[in-house]
C-alpha cells in the first residue's frame, strides 16, 4: 500500500508542542482558529497527536509560530519505525500493557499503532485487523465498559469468521467469545454466556496457540452452569478437566481455578470433608508459588466449609487468616464474600456488634468495586444482623435497597430471601407494605418450584447418562 505524501502523522509529543505554542502566546483554540483560518476541530486533533493530518494544516501552524516544518519533523518522529515481521510481535507487547503494566498506556499504544497503519497497512497485509478489536474488547471489559467490550469482541469474531484463512492460528475467535462470555456472566446474562462459551470450545483450534484459552473456556463453563444451578453437571465437568488435564496443565493459576471452582461446588453438595481435603492441597501450592489471590479464596472457602459444619471458631480462624492478606491480593473485590460470610459467623457466635461493623465494612466495599451480586447477599446478612440487635426498621430500609437490586439483576433466589425476611418485619409490625410483599413472595416462590422441579429432573438426567466430550489435548 502506498503511503499518502500528503498526510502527515502527528505524535503525542508534536501535538504537546503545538498545544504549548498556543498557551506560551494565551490564545484558546477558538481564537486561533479564527488567526490562521484553520477550523477550531481540526487543532484540537493535531494538538492531541497519535493522529494523521494534512501537512498543508501543520504548515500553517508552523507559519503563524514561526517555526520550520522541515527541522520540526528531524526532532519528532513522525513515520512509524515499524519492521513488518515484528508487527505481532508488537501486538504482543500492546497485549501485556493491558493486562499488567499500564492500561492506559496500551490503549494508547495502539490507537498510535492503528493510526501507523494506516500509512503504511502493515495490519491488513499481515491479516491482523481482529487483533486491536481484540485488545480493545480486554481494555473495556477491564474498564467495565461492558456494552463496549462486547461490540470490540464481537467485531473481531466477525472479522475472523468472515476471514479467507481457514485456521485461527491466535485462537483469537475463541478468546473473543471467551471474553464475551465473561461480560455476559458480569451481567447476569447465564443463557447467552453459556451460548458464547460452548461456541469459544467449538472454535478452539488444538494446533494454535494460546493453550490457556482451552482451559479458561471449560472453567468459565463450569462456573455459568455453577450459577444457573445445574450444580452436577459442573461437578463432572470440572472432575473431567481436572483427570484429564492434570499432566497437561501448565500453570499453577490454571489449576488452582479448576481446583476453587470443584471446592465451591463441593461446598454447594454438601461435600464438605472432599472439599477441605481439595482446599488444604491448594493451599499448599499457593503458598509456594505466592499466590496470594488463590490463597485468599481458598481460606474462604475452607471457613466456608467450616462453617457449613457447624464448627464456628475454625471458620472464623479461616476468614481472619484469608483478610491477613487483603493487602496483598490483586482483585480486591474479593474481600466482599469474606467479610460478609466472617460477619455472619461473629453473629452466630454471638458478637452481634462486631458482625455488624464486619457486614457494614462487606457493604461498603461492595458498594466501592460496584459489585452487586454480592452487595445484595452483604446487604441481606447485615438486615439479619440489625434484627437480632432489635433494629427491624434499619433492616428494612437494607432489605428495601436489595430487593430493587435483586429484581433488576434477576436474582431469583436472593429475591426469596429478601422477601420472606420482608414479610416477616412487615408481620411484626403491621407495615403497609405486607399485602404486596407477601403476594410478590407468593409469586416468587411459585417461579423458584417450577424451575426446580425442571432442574431437579434435568439433574436426574445428568446423573444418568451424563456423556461430557474429554477436553481437547494440548
Amino acid at each position: 500500500m502506498g503511503k499518502n505524501t500528503n498526510s502527515i502523522f502527528v505524535t503525542a509529543e508534536l501535538g504537546e508542542m503545538f498545544k504549548n505554542e498556543r498557551r506560551v502566546r494565551k490564545l484558546s483554540q477558538l481564537e486561533l482558529s479564527d488567526e490562521i483560518g484553520l477550523a477550531n476541530s481540526t487543532i484540537s486533533k493535531i494538538e492531541k497527536g497519535v493522529c494523521k493530518t494534512n501537512k498543508s494544516y501543520l504548515e500553517k501552524l508552523c507559519s503563524y509560530y514561526g517555526l520550520s516544518i522541515d527541522e520540526l519533523l528531524v526532532h519528532y518522529t513522525t513515520q512509524p519505525v515499524i519492521d513488518k515481521a515484528d508487527t505481532l510481535l508488537q501486538l504482543m507487547a500492546i497485549e501485556y500493557d493491558i493486562d499488567l503494566t499500564d492500561l492506559d498506556q496500551g490503549m494508547e499504544e495502539l490507537r498510535q499503532m492503528e493510526e501507523y497503519s494506516k500509512l503504511d497497512g502493515v495490519l491488513e497485509e499481515y491479516s491482523l485487523v481482529p487483533f486491536p478489536c481484540y485488545l480493545k474488547g480486554k481494555f473495556y471489559e477491564k474498564k467495565r465498559k461492558w456494552s463496549s467490550a462486547l461490540e470490540q469482541y464481537g467485531t473481531a469474531v466477525q472479522l475472523i469468521s468472515s476471514s479467507m484463512r481457514n485456521a485461527d492460528e491466535e485462537n483469537l475467535k475463541s478468546a473473543c467469545l471467551n471474553g464475551m462470555a465473561r461480560v455476559c456472566l458480569r451481567r447476569n446474562n447465564l443463557d447467552e454466556a453459556l451460548s458464547y462459551v460452548n461456541n469459544g470450545i467449538e472454535a478452539f483450534n488444538p494446533d494454535g496457540k494460546r493453550h490457556h484459552i482451552q482451559y479458561n473456556l471449560w472453567i468459565n463453563k463450569a462456573i455459568i452452569l455453577e450459577r444457573l444451578n445445574r450444580d452436577v453437571e459442573a461437578l463432572l465437568l470440572v472432575e473431567s478437566v481436572c483427570e484429564k488435564g492434570s499432566t497437561s496443565i501448565r500453570s499453577s493459576d490454571a489449576w488452582l481455578n479448576l481446583l476453587l471452582i470443584r471446592i465451591e461446588l463441593l461446598n454447594k453438595l454438601g461435600r464438605y470433608d472432599e472439599a477441605i481435603h481439595y482446599v488444604q492441597e491448594g493451599l499448599f501450592l499457593a503458598r509456594v508459588d505466592g499466590l496470594y489471590d488463590h490463597a485468599f479464596d481458598l481460606w474462604s472457602s475452607l471457613g466456608e466449609s467450616y462453617a457449613q459444619k457447624g464448627l464456628m471458631v475454625n471458620a472464623e480462624l479461616c476468614y481472619q487468616s484469608a483478610l491477613k492478606l487483603e493487602g496483598r491480593i490483586k482483585r480486591k473485590h474479593l474481600a466482599i464474600k469474606t467479610h460478609t460470610h466472617l460477619g455472619i459467623v461473629y453473629c452466630e457466635c454471638g458478637k452481634l456488634k462486631l458482625g455488624q461493623s464486619t457486614l457494614v465494612k462487606a457493604v461498603k466495599l461492595a458498594r466501592e468495586y460496584k459489585d452487586v451480586q454480592r452487595l445484595v447477599k452483604a446487604l441481606v446478612s447485615l438486615s439479619q444482623s440489625l434484627v437480632m440487635l432489635n433494629k427491624d426498621m434499619d433492616a428494612y430500609k437494607h432489605l428495601e435497597e436489595a430487593r430493587t437490586i435483586a429484581k433488576e439483576y434477576k436474582f431469583e433466589t436472593l429475591l426469596f430471601d429478601i422477601l420472606l425476611n420482608m414479610s416477616d418485619i412487615c408481620k411484626r409490625w403491621k407495615l403497609a407494605d405486607y399485602q404486596e410483599i407477601t403476594e410478590e413472595f407468593q409469586e416468587i416462590s411459585v417461579h423458584l418450584l417450577k424451575g426446580g422441579r425442571t432442574l431437579m429432573l434435568h439433574q436426574i438426567e445428568t446423573i444418568r447418562r451424563v456423556s461430557i466430550s474429554d477436553p481437547p489435548n494440548d
